[in-house]
């Protein structure tokens, strides 16, 4: 039977989703509970993925950029950054509501550089954010300052009004949003109580999500869409019984970061010793040959020979 593609408003989101899943038949007409709890969730939650694709296919471009001069890099990167956000230079995605992506390539790409930059320079056995200290003081200054502000902004409805909500836009990387990152950033980096802390005991498991980040990702995105899923269908949850749930997904995801860094140190199963194997004759090819005594004529044996 031929579907009607139309607009559902979801109670829950209040947002129009026009997605295959939310699609509504013409004798359809009220939708079941399972389709409203699809129609909750349709917008996409691994828009960030798409941007990692792109970031990583960039990698190329910046290493040649930066091999002739790092400054050249940066400047490009700025200039690109400036263009998105004053021009709303983005891509398409027509699953969104607003048609473009949510996190806009060209204007994140700013971040994904200054940390290759930072990078580069630690191979190079440089501190990836040389300490400075008017720098410093202004940096945390702006890190204390961050917290009152941002909660004025959010929960005092000023978030929505128009020259504000560029500054802080999370899809063009608005400036304040840029300087607060880089400022945490730089903080962490030069505060000297935080690089003594040795990465073992009860920050193991923090370490561990920092070096597994794509599979907590993923891990985190797939819990979080069964909780959703969850709370839409038994129609909410306390206020006591999300935060036991909460917890019990960070616990989750740290365990699956330590039990990822166990299987790294002691795989399971050796490596396989090769590939090229042609036939059983040449099977055991690495091991050492045996000690055979090959027969020698007499005259090998003459010392005068």
């Amino acid at each position: 039977m031929r579907q009607q593609f139309s607009s559902c408003r979801c109670p829950t989101t209040k947002h129009s989703c026009r997605t295959g899943r939310c699609a509504r038949s013409r004798t359809t007409r009220r939708a079941s509970p399972s389709r409203r709890c699809f129609c909750a969730i349709c917008r996409p939650r691994l828009d960030i993925l798409p941007l990692y694709v792109v970031l990583i296919a960039s990698v190329p471009l910046w290493f040649a950029l930066t091999d002739r001069s790092p400054r050249l890099a940066l400047a490009v990167s700025v200039f690109l950054w400036l263009s998105a956000g004053l021009f709303h230079v983005n891509l398409t995605d027509l699953s969104q509501p607003k048609g473009v992506w949510y996190f806009n390539p060209f204007s994140w790409q700013l971040v994904f550089l200054i940390g290759l930059l930072a990078g580069l320079r630690v191979r190079r056995g440089l501190a990836p954010f040389p300490y400075v200290r008017p720098l410093f003081l202004a940096a945390l200054a702006i890190c204390v300052l961050a917290v009152p502000a941002n909660l004025l902004v959010h929960f005092g409805g000023h978030a929505a009004e128009a020259p504000l909500r560029l500054l802080i836009s999370k899809t063009s990387e608005g400036p304040l949003r840029l300087i607060n990152a880089l400022a945490i950033v730089y903080v962490v980096f030069n505060l000297d109580a935080l690089r003594r802390i040795e990465p073992t005991g009860w920050l193991r498991p923090i370490y561990a999500a920092g070096r597994n980040s794509l599979p907590i990702f993923v891990a985190g995105t797939i819990l979080s869409d069964l909780i959703t899923a969850l709370v839409i269908g038994s129609g909410g949850l306390t206020l006591p019984i999300e935060l036991v749930v909460v917890f019990l997904g960070i616990v989750l995801q740290l365990w699956f970061a330590l039990d990822r860094d166990r299987r790294k140190r002691n795989p399971s199963r050796p490596a396989p010793r090769s590939l090229l194997v042609a036939s059983d004759d040449d099977r055991g090819y690495d091991r050492p040959p045996p000690s055979v005594s090959y027969p020698m004529s007499d005259a090998a044996r003459d010392p005068a020979t």
